[in-house]
């Protein structure tokens, strides 16, 4: 009985089936993250219109993209501090459910009415799967992702391994 105000994330299915996977690996992932973990986009549902998917996920007043835009001369030290803190445990409790973000940047960390980060986009995020030791995990690649901030490995595999927990830190100091 409440009225609340969502962003929804809409797909156009455009190779048939590889869509309909990209959009169910998409919501599992999200669902997964925001049921466990602390500083995800809160998931709310997702929904087919017409020929589009939807995905329903709360509203945020901003970015840290548009807030580091509107504050061209950066941020209070403090400030700063608060959100790497912030996106630090976020991250830490995502990869102990085994989830590698893959594409953390200012656009996809969206700025709540308090002040606080979230980390939303979990279209690139995949499920490491783990094998004998932890040093061994494997993902798949990504061929997208925003190239300032996507980790050597998303590109190029061959040269630097698989994309794993790592990938996630070098977005975190991009």
């Amino acid at each position: 009985g409440k009225s609340i105000q969502v962003a929804v994330k809409t797909m156009i299915p455009v190779m048939g089936d590889e869509t309909n996977r990209q959009f169910k690996e998409e919501v599992d992932n999200l669902l997964t993250a925001s049921i466990n973990v602390n500083g995800v986009t809160k998931f709310y549902g997702w929904c087919k219109k017409d020929d589009r998917y939807c995905i329903v996920m709360e509203l945020y007043p901003d970015t840290l993209a548009g807030i580091l835009q509107q504050n061209q001369d950066g941020l209070p030290a403090g400030r700063v501090k608060k959100f790497m803190q912030q996106l630090s445990a976020t991250l830490a409790e995502l990869h102990s459910k085994n989830l590698v973000h893959q594409d953390l940047k200012p656009a996809n960390l969206f700025i709540t009415n308090g002040d606080n980060l979230i980390v939303g986009d979990f279209g690139l995020a995949t499920i490491i799967q783990t094998t004998y030791a932890q040093s061994r995990n494997t993902v798949r690649n990504i061929a997208g992702g925003t190239w300032n901030y996507v980790s050597p490995e998303a590109f190029n595999p061959d040269e630097f391994g698989p994309v794993s927990f790592k990938s996630d830190i070098w977005g975190f100091a991009a």
